[in-house]
């Protein structure tokens, strides 16, 4: 490793944070255990209701309350849709749809020798897939991501097309090394086990809230008689459990920082953080705006990515006033990630080796044909996100 952390103490504190993800592990069993208790409680409601119209209430009072009856067996069935769709999604997470193509590392052995160096020196497994996306973000995910050409799961390194010309070699690593620490340690735990199970509470409370809000008719007030109780549990269980997943998150990107700083240098680190918290906002602001227009007036466009780098000296003081504005936001209680600031404060102390400061564009080989080929489906990307707009 280069350099030696002197002011943060996240990667040697390993153990603790360790310790911490395996107690928040018991999030899944017990979000299992009050979605079957929902399923009872709906059931339970259910029946009772249904006992109370045909052996209790008088039979002018049972014809009156048929309506009812037939709002709360339907409020029972969305109840159990609900939370086997919870269940299902916690366990099938849904695919991630993702503007990009696969590198392959007989045509860009360049660039897979340089992750392959940072795995080295990270102790990280290398990605099953290298995707070059269209779009402003690097990630890193073990997930089922789908291109315009083909699906793919698995762990997944997304390197970003247009940001390529904005950092270097040097600091393109510091920020695969980021996206890389995500592939080790206790954070592999969290994003694979837990995350999952959370966003399947989540899918749960929407399809609830969605079945009763788009009926207006006076069932819809018998419909939530079922869902009621369970609704309130796994809102008060996740509004609980969700200052925990924003500590960890938090934790999460600290570590990563740490990672990118330990393996090539703070100052490089730092330079790279800047950049991406305020040139991506350009980009995806820009091309919206450009390739929309362009689509709906039928002009094509063979390279998008070659056209918008002849105006983007333009933007610099877009960019400047972007940069400016990350690092005077002020942190929320709900955020899942620190601040500019706050991650730029917290970054250890390391001396980095410099790899190369040549442009990291100059690592693909095939650079060209990638952009014409992402052109087209950006162009097709921003215009569906224009027509679900203007829905």
């Amino acid at each position: 490793m280069n350099g030696e952390i002197q002011n943060v103490p996240v990667i040697e504190n390993e153990k603790i944070h360790v310790k911490t993800a395996n107690k928040y592990l018991w999030f899944v069993p017990g979000l299992y255990v009050i979605l079957c208790a929902s399923l009872l409680i709906m059931t339970c409601i259910g029946y009772g209701f249904y006992y109370f119209l045909l052996h209790i209430a008088p039979p002018l009072v049972a014809v009156l309350l048929f309506g009812a009856f037939l709002g709360v067996g339907i409020g029972v069935l969305l109840g159990y849709y609900s939370v086997f769709s919870g269940i299902f999604r916690s366990l099938f997470p849904r695919t991630i749809e993702e503007v990009g193509i696969v590198m392959n590392e007989a045509m860009e052995p360049e660039l897979f020798e340089q992750i392959k160096d940072l795995c080295e020196q990270m102790h990280a497994e290398m990605p099953k897939y290298i995707i070059l996306n269209a779009r402003s973000a690097f990630f890193a995910a073990d997930a089922a991501i789908s291109l315009p050409n083909e699906k793919i799961r698995g762990t997944i390194l997304s390197i970003s097309l247009p940001m390529l010309y904005n950092v270097n070699i040097d600091e393109l690593r510091s920020i695969v090394s980021h996206e890389l620490a995500h592939f080790t340690g206790w954070d592999t735990k969290f994003s694979k086990k837990i995350a999952p199970v959370y966003q399947g509470a989540m899918t749960m409370l929407k399809r609830i809230d969605y079945g009763i809000n788009t009926d207006r008719s006076d069932l819809a007030s018998f419909m939530m008689v079922p869902s009621l109780i369970p609704t309130v549990i796994v809102r008060y269980y996740l509004k609980w459990f969700h200052n925990h997943m924003v500590a960890i998150s938090r934790a999460r990107e600290y570590r990563a920082d740490a990672w990118a700083a330990q393996t090539c240098g703070t100052a490089t680190y730092m330079s790279s953080l800047e950049k991406m918290h305020s040139n991506p906002i350009i980009f995806e602001r820009v091309s919206y705006g450009d390739l929309t227009g362009r689509y709906k007036e039928g002009r094509g466009i063979i390279n998008y990515f070659q056209v918008f780098r002849q105006y983007s000296d333009s933007l610099r003081g877009e960019v400047a006033q972007e940069l400016q504005f990350a690092r005077s936001k002020i942190s929320s209680a709900d955020d899942t990630h620190p601040t500019l600031t706050e991650r730029l404060n917290n970054l250890p102390v390391c001396e980095g080796k410099s790899v190369s400061s040549d442009p990291a564009y100059v690592l693909l080989k095939h650079i060209e044909e990638y952009e014409r080929v992402l052109s087209d489906e950006l162009s097709l990307f921003h215009n569906n996100r224009s027509q679900l707009r203007n829905h």
